[in-house]
């Protein structure tokens, strides 16, 4: 049987905070005698927060690191070869074995080559290797996978080429995105079982959004305030609603809600989303009462979405998973408000009332991405409003917009945050 340290004993993979522009180094080793020096070392760089963690890898970066193998005694040698995977597991009744949806590897040495001390052995095919080796490694891989057949993965939805996802665990889901890597020594003898170290690792692909409008950059880089719709048109993407309800259990009001979004819709973890809300109406109660900046609620919600098939008819599986619903939505952030300056709250008609609002981007969420059955999708939604002397006549949704996370910044000034402190 072939050795392999059992990843599970390793804390489970974390996003991390942020870009580190730092490198941790991860060792893992073969389980022989700890009195003993490890016959098989592998070593990597990752973007992990530190080594206690799973590795963590970016997209388009090398992996980098080395491969030690020290042998005591001579023993025949046929390869080392590092090994990738990407694995899906699915609660499939169907088909509930894995799927490798991504293979890669990279051949540090092979037999061909001779004993790396002594290269004349090459010509020598009965030699072996005795002693301690290392072979550094500087990995590239690809970003993304090809799916050629349709039969095999059409289950899953997997089809033409597609950029690799993210890894994806998540609680309460029956369905994982996984990724895994080890390096493989390969014995010439049939009567000497293989060697192989290796561990699970995170992988987050790149991604960016467009830069923002020459006006917000100009805000940004010079850190002035950003400039409205009406000054910045390029700037916001406009979405509008009507509101009504009943004020003080006795007047029925309408009110026009307009809420404005930082263009082009996708947003940086760690950032903001800007965005600005206006309210018009007759009624001028009304508008005082709902541009109170604890009356409306606009939030950041993520939805998940994983594959998975049961039968819903019976058995154990579809006992455990009843009520469990395969879609997701989640609150991750919410819209802190503040009035401007007091003409621009009133607006320039006395019916209309001006809120500014930014939504802090947690830094440690996953960036968007759609993988077959697979996606992490997030929208920006308005609740309806809730103030003191105010009854709205609709319960649902006022707004949803689908907006893109990404993973890096785009290229320019980055977002600030605009929040006054005593809104904080």
């Amino acid at each position: 049987m072939a050795q392999q340290t059992d990843s599970t004993d390793l804390p489970r993979y974390t996003p991390p905070a942020a870009h580190s522009s730092a490198f941790v180094e991860h060792t893992f080793t073969s389980g022989d005698d700890p009195q003993k020096k490890p016959a098989l070392t592998l070593k990597v760089q990752s973007r992990a927060p530190s080594a206690k963690y799973l590795p963590m890898f970016l997209g388009g970066e090398p992996i980098v690191g080395s491969v030690d193998l020290n042998l005591p005694k001579a023993v025949g040698v046929q390869s080392v070869i590092l090994m990738f995977k990407g694995i899906m597991e699915t609660a499939s009744v169907t088909n509930r074995d894995p799927l490798t949806f991504f293979k890669f590897h990279e051949t540090l040495w092979d037999a061909s080559k001779g004993d790396p001390k002594s290269p004349s052995s090459s010509e020598n095919k009965d030699f072996k290797l005795h002693g301690g080796y290392t072979w550094p490694f500087a990995v590239n891989l690809p970003q993304e996978v090809t799916f050629d057949d349709e039969k095999k993965y059409k289950a899953v939805s997997l089809a033409g080429t597609l950029p690799l996802p993210p890894q994806f665990s998540e609680k309460g889901s029956f369905s994982t995105l996984k990724y895994d890597m080890a390096v493989i020594v390969k014995h010439s003898s049939f009567f000497q079982s293989d060697k192989v170290v290796g561990t699970r690792y995170g992988y987050t692909p790149r991604s960016k959004p467009d830069p923002p409008s020459p006006l917000r950059q100009k805000a940004y880089s010079e850190g002035i305030p950003l400039l409205g719709p009406d000054a910045d048109p390029e700037g916001w993407k406009i979405f509008s609603v009507n509101v009504f309800g009943k004020l003080f259990a006795a007047v029925d009001v309408g009110v026009k809600c307009t809420v404005a979004l930082a263009t082009a819709l996708e947003y940086t973890r760690g950032s903001v989303v800007p965005c600005v809300l206006i309210l018009e109406s007759n009624n001028t109660q009304a508008i005082d009462i709902l541009s109170d900046v604890k009356s409306p609620s606009l939030g950041l919600f993520r939805e998940f979405k994983t594959e998975w098939e049961v039968n819903m008819t019976g058995g154990t599986l579809a006992s455990a998973l009843e009520g469990w619903e395969p879609d997701d939505d989640r609150r991750i952030a919410e819209a802190r408000w503040w009035k401007p300056n007091h003409s621009l709250a009133e607006g320039s008609d006395s019916k209309q009332r001006i809120l500014h609002g930014e939504i802090n981007i947690p830094v440690n969420i996953q960036p968007s991405f759609s993988f077959g059955n697979f996606f992490e999708k997030y929208r920006v939604e308005l609740d309806p409003f809730k103030a003191a002397g105010f009854v709205t006549e609709s319960k649902d949704k006022l707004l949803k917009v689908d907006v893109q996370i990404t993973s890096d910044y785009a290229p320019g000034p980055k977002p600030r945050f605009y929040l006054p402190p005593e809104y904080n």
